[in-house]
Formats: structure tokens, sequence, C-alpha cells
């Protein structure tokens, strides 16, 4: 029988969630509690995590054997509605009123799986206002981190909403990866991640949006790839299923290659050096922002000193804001 996965909410994730919680509730008596007849209740229309299943054909007799993801998902909510019939919804969704009716900002599938066991009422937290456009983004986003079946497409169209909304609400803000982490709670690599695939080329977006290529890190890879000869081998070879350590090697042979034609050349780059000590690497950071002409040129609250490859791209991210000032 297979093993199922145990999801877990990473730290940052966590603290992500805290601060979308204060975002929502910065207005006292914003949100209020209570229990909301399930018929009063209806789908966002604007999640950006829509499922193929609706509430006509969980109430429906329908048979899916012919529509494999609808059958999928209603399996799943089935192993969901027996859970609640037994302990009741132990999550309340999030809503809020429209008109006459609750509108759906997180548990889409709470609501569905209480219709398929019968339920008349779900507990709700509900906002008395409509949230803003950033405020139901950012919710919805931490209700659908939490998902497995969430595809990449799905992860990065949601990450350009949020970006969306709030450079429409701080036009002044600039949203990097420090403020997307600390928007998100997602891991500072994995915003740097998100925003080289939102503005990967257009091969890249093409087998994510196509759903070949599904993992976050692969897709790293690939896009990270400047040579279009390397870039082209790198996806032939992803499509015909050598692995994320193959394709590295692919890369990093025909990176070698161009530098064995490009020698003899004059260095123009500049080299910093490299360290194993993360107490080292700290250090010279601080020392960065910390001075007159560079202070607070990033925030540095959230890295993850021992995680290197953090460290690196956030070095990176550094140089290349200090030379927008030379």
């Amino acid at each position: 029988m297979e093993k199922k996965r145990r999801f877990n909410l990473s730290k940052k994730l966590q603290a992500g969630i805290a601060e979308t919680i204060n975002l929502a509730e910065s207005t006292d008596g914003q949100f209020r509690d209570a229990e909301i007849t399930l018929s009063r209740i209806e789908v966002d229309p604007d999640n950006p995590r829509r499922l193929t299943i609706t509430l006509e054909d969980v109430l429906s007799d329908h048979d899916f054997s012919n529509e494999p993801n609808k059958q999928q998902e209603f399996e799943q909510l089935q192993e969901l509605a027996t859970t609640i019939e037994a302990n009741g919804v132990l999550n309340p969704i999030v809503v809020y009123r429209f008109g006459e009716k609750y509108r759906i900002v997180a548990g889409e599938r709470r609501f569905l799986a209480s219709n398929l066991a019968k339920k008349q009422s779900i507990p709700a937290r509900i906002y008395n206002a409509k949230p803003d456009d950033l405020q139901l983004k950012v919710v919805q986003w931490v209700e659908n981190t939490a998902r497995e079946d969430l595809s990449l497409a799905e992860k990065i169209s949601n990450i350009e909403s949020i970006i969306k909304f709030y450079t429409d609400r701080f036009p002044e803000k600039k949203v990097d990866a420090q403020e997307l982490a600390r928007i998100t709670g997602l891991s500072l690599t994995n915003t740097y991640r998100f925003l080289l695939l939102i503005k990967s080329n257009q091969k890249i977006r093409h087998l994510i949006s196509s759903g070949k290529l599904n993992s976050l890190q692969m897709a790293e890879q690939l896009a990270s790839i400047k040579e279009k000869e390397a870039m082209d081998a790198a996806i032939e070879a992803f499509l015909n299923g050598q692995s994320l350590k193959e394709i590295q090697a692919i890369a990093k042979d025909k990176k070698a290659k161009e530098k064995r034609v490009t020698k003899g050349r004059k260095i123009t780059n500049i080299s910093f050096g490299a360290t194993k000590n993360p107490r080292v690497a700290e250090m010279l950071v601080k020392a960065i922002v910390q001075s007159e002409s560079c202070k607070d040129i990033v925030d540095i609250s959230l890295v993850d000193w021992n995680d290197a490859k953090s460290v690196n791209l956030l070095i990176k991210n550094i140089i290349k804001k200090i030379e927008g000032l030379v």
C-alpha cells in the first residue's frame, strides 16, 4: 500500500501565516467567527486555485470514470468527508460577505467535503467587509501552499497575482526576493527561484504551463542557464528523462566549453573569494549593509546564514544594487 506523504509547514511559512493573519486582522473587529449554512456559501470565481470538480458535481450522482482529474479530486473529497463526519471541520473556512451570500477566501475543499458529508452548516471566519485584493491573494496563497497537488504553473500564477496587487497597493515599493519572502513566508531561496521563473523565457514558461515541468528546482536549473545552446541541450535532456544532477552536469560541461572558447580574453569580473564559514559571510554582509553608503540596501532579517545558496543569492543581489548606485 502506498505510503501517504505528510506535509509539514516550515518555520518561515508559519511566520508568513502569522503575518498574513496580522495583515487580515489589522483593523479591530474585521473578523468574526460563526457557523454558516452551507446553502449560503459560494466559491470565489477569482480564487487562483480552482478545482475541476464543482458543487453541482458533488451533489449529483455523476460518474467520473471518464474524467480522471475529477475522479481523483472526488476520491480525495470522499476521504475528507469521512473525517468531517467523524470529527467535524476542525479548521474554519475563511469567507467574506457578498450580498446575501458568503464567498470563500480559503477552504473550498472543506466546503465541498462538508456538502458531501451531508452537513447543514460549517464553522467559518467571516470578513465583515470584503477584503482588498492583496489580503485575498495572500490568504489564498497560504491556503494553497499547504496543498501537495498544486502545480508549479499555479504557484507561479499565485505569486504573480500577489506581486501585482502588492505593487498596486504600494507603488513606491519594489517586490524583490526579500520582500516577497516577508509577504508569503517562503524561504529566500524559493522566492529567488520564483522571481527567476517569472522572468524566464518562453520555452521554460511553456514547459511549466503545459505541465511537463513541475519541479521548482529543475525549473530553476533550466532557467538559470544563460547560453542558448546549453539551455537547449539541458531542455532536451530533461524531456528525455535525465535527472537534475545529470542536467546540472550538462550545463556545467557546456559552460566549461564556452570558457575554453573565450580563454585569453581580458578579465573584467572581480571575484571576492570564497568561504565555508557562515559567520564570515554574515560579518561581511552586515559590514556592507550597515556602512554609511550602503545603509539598509537590502533586508537581511530573513536570511538563513547556514544556507549557502541563500547567502550567495543575497550577495549577488547586494552587488547588483551597489552597481546601481555607482
